[in-house]
């Protein structure tokens, strides 16, 4: 396997994490954002963080969709986002050293 076909597949890694913890961040703070406990703009750092406010508002949070799910862990989502930029670094690396050779 080349470094090229590695990187790409970290990078596919890491942005599937990243949309499958903004899925998850959905699944749990949507109902406290539908019925107006919680705005958009004060739940969105809980997809990176765990606030006293998230920490409250995932306690405040039922289970009552059809996943069940009633916590939200940041963990996934600084894990996708290390392995997206991990993933980036090659691919750099690859066309700068390109750049300066010459034919």
């Amino acid at each position: 396997m080349t470094r090229h076909r590695i990187a790409y597949g970290l990078a596919f890694v890491g942005a599937a994490s990243l949309l499958v913890a903004v899925g998850w961040w959905w699944v749990v703070f949507r109902t406290l954002i539908g019925s107006a406990l919680l705005s958009v703009p004060a739940a969105v750092p809980c997809l990176a963080q765990n606030s006293d406010l998230c920490v409250l508002a995932q306690a405040l949070c039922t289970s009552n969709h059809w996943l069940g799910i009633r916590h939200y862990d940041t963990a996934l989502f600084w894990a996708g986002a290390a392995i997206s930029i991990a993933s980036v670094v090659p691919i750099l690396s690859r066309r700068t050293g390109s750049a300066g050779r010459t034919a």
